[in-house]
């Protein structure tokens, strides 16, 4: 084997080591946040496909943001919605905080009115 094919395979096992350590602090990453802005970025005219992006604001104060599949997950993170990334989660999750709350009664009826 030639020196230039040793170099080669070694620069690549450093890139690819390099890769696995940035993707597994990714996943090992947890915040929570609140989603600044989503946007649509259409695709090109030669069949290129649509853009999801969410933009969301971490308690930490840092700007961070993640893509999404389709217009309908885009959907699931409206501006202001609560999010959580989890360990071990690839994409964070919108917080629920609970059911809504029951619509106040219907007001009592009004008494008959005496002649």
């Amino acid at each position: 084997m030639s020196s230039d094919l040793l170099l080669g395979i070694g620069v690549a096992i450093i890139v690819m080591v390099i890769l696995s350590l940035f993707s597994l602090r990714k996943y090992r990453s947890a915040w929570t946040g609140t989603v600044l802005s989503t946007c649509h970025i259409p695709g090109d005219d030669e069949g290129g496909q649509d853009q999801y992006k969410v933009t969301v604001r971490t308690d930490e104060g840092r700007t961070l943001s993640f893509d999404v599949v389709s217009q309908a997950m885009l959907g699931e993170f409206p501006v202001g919605t609560r999010v959580q990334k989890l360990p071990r989660q690839l994409f964070p999750t919108p917080l629920r905080t609970g059911t809504p709350p029951p619509p106040p009664p219907p007001p009592p009826p009004a008494p008959p009115r005496s002649p």
